[in-house]
């Protein structure tokens, strides 16, 4: 079998477990627990999104992640790809809301009501010596009341 053919192989193994739907192109093998495609080749396992990358656009520079239009982690369609840092990861799961802040986050310890008393009362040079009131580092409540913590968002949104 010469290189092309093993090349060829591959490719179609890796079609084989994909499903097009009008939308995203989904992977259907193996998975990790956030939802991305494994596709086994040699003798490893490479992210199924970045494999179809690498198909479709070439290499991957160093440092770069591939990212998703659709936000679905197990889509593999070329034009749902780009590439970016970690920062504009991030940055594109907060701006489409993705990221569990506040309440919503599994290991919150204050409630927004505390947060705003928290803002207020350091306005008035309570300092951080509310940590042990509120059951936190003195360094979370620094954090809190200089917007470290529990970012506010532009436009007034918490």
């Amino acid at each position: 079998m010469t290189l092309l053919d093993e090349c060829k192989a591959l490719v179609e193994r890796f079609w084989y477990m994909v499903r097009k739907t009008d939308s995203c192109w989904l992977w259907e093998g193996t998975r990790n627990r956030s939802g991305y495609g494994l596709f086994a080749h040699g003798y490893r396992y490479e992210k199924a999104h970045r494999f179809s990358y690498r198909l479709h656009h070439g290499s991957i520079p160093i440092g770069l992640c591939v990212l998703h239009r659709c936000d679905n982690p197990s889509c593999v369609r070329p034009d749902h790809l780009f590439l970016g840092t970690k920062a504009d990861n991030s940055r594109d799961m907060v701006e489409k809301k993705r990221s569990a802040t506040g309440e919503g986050h599994p290991a919150h310890k204050l409630t927004r009501g505390q947060v705003d008393q928290i803002r207020n009362d350091y306005r008035y040079g309570l300092g951080v010596k509310m940590g042990r009131q509120y059951g936190v580092a003195e360094s979370t409540i620094y954090r809190v009341a200089k917007n470290k913590l529990w970012i506010e968002r532009r436009g007034g949104e918490k």
